[in-house]
Parts: structure tokens; C-alpha cells; sequence
């Protein structure tokens, strides 16, 4: 009796701990930015939403009881192997030293300072709990006077796809837009900061006097958008940078990629059908492509398929929903998108047997 009520505790306490759900977690993004150069690239984490101890690399310790810019910051940097050192005190905790770059102790000039989601942090960093999705941008600010503005700049390409790929002789736009760091960028965080002015990413506007940067290239005192139409094929990092003047400080904009090259081909495409409910369809790629081959009659789609590819010979048979079309002639539709959001399509029929 006693070992059948031992068994009944631990299939209990099983039981228990599988109903159990998992420790929730908060995602975000860490972007660090050095007065001279950029230290951390964006990097996505998850942290625990209960918080914990965050400890710098010099062991100084500070407890949060929930996700924080702190903690996502840390883990960020220690994931890169940066090193980082922290004061804290009855005000809280704050940044000191992000890879050795700290502030001016003549003026306290490029000190460390912190955007989330676009929005200058009204808190320090161990205040500001994270939501999912946070992105955070830490920046060193050479306002010594503690009462400028400060503008993130953004890089905008156009002119190719959405992934920002280009065909090779076409145009590559590029506009800089500014970020103002003093207005929210959505209703949500309208909301969350208290804050009523807005400027959504649709209403940035254009930065002039910039140097925008593409690979080796730097392109000096651009006031609007540049086109640029003799880039060699290969992937290039542009970003832009501006001088604080008067009025703002301008944070240097995130690297962003963008290639040059060919989009895919589809040569040697043919169709037949191999059965009542099946197409077997041949053709060649020129280079490694995301393929659809969707199948028709009339307006009716029959079947999809889809799959990333390697270059050179396919042949892929597809099983359609039905074997009514038997004699019917079928439309077949194959399309190749590259990495880079390039595409190609090209349509051939297979006959009824």
C-alpha cells in the first residue's frame, strides 16, 4: 500500500511539473554606437521576464525584478565579448564604459545615452522594462551641454526590391532620413511613455549635409537622394553620418546591406504529364532561388509547390488534386526568387494524354 502511494505522488508531481509553463521571456534588440565607430551591431535577445542579477565585466552586480534595457544590454554585449562596466547607487544603475569608450571627465562630453523603439529612454537603463520587440540604440552624445536634440539617421535605399537587392547597371537610391529621438514613433509607445507627439518612420524626414557611406565609397554633403549606377556586383554595407551642429546631435545610422548582381534565370523549361494526377516539370536555374511551380487550367489553381534550390538542372514532379484532367491541358507557372528578392517566371503547358 505504502509503495503504491509513492508511485501516485511522483506520477503527481510528474504530472504537475509538465502541466508547468515554461518561463516566460522578453525579446530585443541591442545597436551599440561609439563616438568613432560602431561597437555592437544589432544583436536580438531574450531575457528572462522576472529579471535577475546583471553583472558587468567587472563583477558589479544590480537586481531587476523584470526585463530590462539593463539586461538585454548585457546580454547582448557578452554575447559579443564586449566588455562593459556599470556604477550603481541609490539612483540606480548606470553605464560607465562600453568597450573602454566612457565620457570626457573634463566636460562629460560622449556620454553613454539610450533610444528605445526611437524615443530617448525617459529612465535609465535598469528602470526601462523591456516589451517584446524593444529596440534598443545606445549611443555616446558629444553634447557636453547636456541640451541639444538628438536625430537618428536612416538610411532609406529604393529603386530595387524590398530585400534591397539591384540588377547590375540599375539605379541605387539612397535618401537619409532623421529619426527625432525627442518624438515616439507609434500610438503604442504614445501610449507607453506618455508621451503625445509622433512621428511615424513614413513622416521622417530628409537629412542634409550627410556623408553616406557605401562600402569604400564616401559620398560627401548629400542634401537629398544620390543615385548611384556603377556599383560592381557583390553585397555592399551603406551607412551615414553627420556632424552635431547647432541645434542636434545626428546618430550615426545603422549598416545596412545591399546587393548588386544578376537575378535569377529559368532556362529550358518544359512540362508533361507523367499520370492522371501528376506533372513532371524540367528546367535550369542560374543561381540558388526560393522556386514556385504553381499549376492551373483556366483560373483554377491545382497544385503548388515550392522549395529553395540549388543552381542547375530541377526536375521535380507534382502531384495535383485531381485526375479529372485527364485530357485537359495544363498551364504550369515556375518562378525563381533570389536571396535578394530578385525574381524571374516563365510558363510552359503540359498536354493532356
Amino acid at each position: 500500500m505504502e509503495r503504491r502511494v509513492i508511485v501516485a505522488a511522483l506520477l503527481a508531481t510528474v504530472l504537475v511539473l509538465a502541466a508547468a509553463p515554461a518561463a516566460s521571456a522578453a525579446e530585443s534588440s541591442v545597436r551599440v554606437q561609439g563616438a568613432g565607430q560602431q561597437v555592437l551591431a544589432r544583436t536580438t535577445v531574450n531575457e528572462e521576464a522576472s529579471g535577475g542579477t546583471i553583472a558587468d565585466t567587472d563583477g558589479t552586480v544590480f537586481q531587476t525584478e523584470s526585463a530590462t534595457a539593463l539586461g538585454a544590454t548585457a546580454l547582448a554585449l557578452r554575447l559579443d565579448g564586449v566588455p562593459w562596466d556599470m556604477g550603481v547607487g541609490s539612483y540606480g544603475a548606470f553605464v560607465n564604459s562600453i568597450d573602454g569608450l566612457a565620457s570626457d571627465p573634463a566636460d562629460y562630453s560622449n556620454w553613454w545615452a539610450l533610444a528605445v523603439n526611437g524615443y530617448m529612454s525617459p529612465v535609465g537603463a535598469g528602470g526601462m522594462q523591456t516589451m517584446d520587440g524593444d529596440s534598443y540604440v545606445w549611443f555616446q552624445n558629444p553634447d557636453s551641454t547636456f541640451s541639444k536634440g538628438a536625430t537618428l539617421l536612416v538610411v532609406s535605399p529604393s529603386g530595387g526590391t524590398a530585400r534591397r537587392g539591384f540588377t547590375s547597371g540599375s539605379a541605387v537610391k539612397l535618401t537619409v532620413v532623421g529619426d527625432d529621438l525627442s518624438m515616439v514613433n507609434s500610438a503604442a509607445d504614445a501610449t507607453r511613455f506618455s508621451c503625445s507627439d509622433i512621428e511615424s518612420p513614413a513622416e521622417f524626414p530628409i537629412v542634409a549635409g550627410t556623408s553616406v557611406h557605401v562600402g569604400e565609397r564616401v559620398y560627401a554633403d548629400v542634401d537629398s537622394t544620390i543615385a548611384i549606377t556603377d556599383l560592381a556586383p557583390g553585397t555592399y554595407g551603406v551607412w551615414a553620418e553627420k556632424a552635431m551642429d547647432g541645434t542636434s546631435v545626428y546618430v550615426r545610422s545603422e549598416t545596412t546591406l545591399i546587393n548588386v548582381g544578376s537575378k535569377p534565370s529559368i532556362r529550358s523549361l518544359s512540362a508533361s504529364r507523367t499520370g492522371t494526377r501528376t506533372v513532371r516539370v524540367r528546367y535550369s536555374l542560374s543561381k540558388s532561388s526560393k522556386s514556385t511551380i504553381v499549376v492551373t487550367k483556366g483560373s483554377r489553381q491545382l497544385a503548388k509547390y515550392q522549395r529553395t534550390q540549388a543552381s542547375g538542372l530541377q526536375t521535380v514532379t507534382v502531384r495535383i488534386g485531381s485526375g479529372i484532367f485527364l485530357r485537359s491541358s495544363l498551364k504550369i507557372t515556375v518562378t525563381a526568387r533570389d536571396a535578394w528578392g530578385r525574381l524571374a517566371a516563365k510558363s510552359a503547358v503540359a498536354k493532356g494524354r
